[in-house]
């Protein structure tokens, strides 16, 4: 199966901390691009505080994508859903989208 997008996972990070990451990007372009992040709380069990958090975000998604990005992210929980120990834990895991919009799609 072909992925159509790529996404990048961090574990307990806010918006800010996981999109001023791209270290490839001009540090003007990453803090634009920051500004305009904004975190959608997919799956919320709890006190973030005591709760594993998954920070996701979609890469290579243009503003017109963000609704495509959204599905996929459903899709691929459904996913992890099934599997250990994630099966077992997910009451205990709060999922955060951080949608940012990229320059181009793809």
């Amino acid at each position: 199966m072909r992925r159509s997008k790529r996404f990048a996972v961090a574990a307990g990070l806010s918006a800010a901390a996981v999109a001023g990451t791209a270290a490839a990007v001009p540090a003007a372009s990453a803090a634009a691009r920051t500004a305009d992040a904004k975190v959608v709380p997919v799956q919320v069990t709890g006190d973030p505080a005591k709760r594993f958090n998954l920070v996701v975000m979609g890469d290579g998604y243009a503003a017109g994508d963000q609704a495509k990005f959204r599905a996929h992210l459903d899709r691929h929980l459904n996913d992890l859903w099934t599997l250990e120990p994630f099966k077992s834990y997910r009451a205990y895991i709060n999922v955060y989208a951080v949608e940012i919009t990229s320059p181009e799609s793809g």
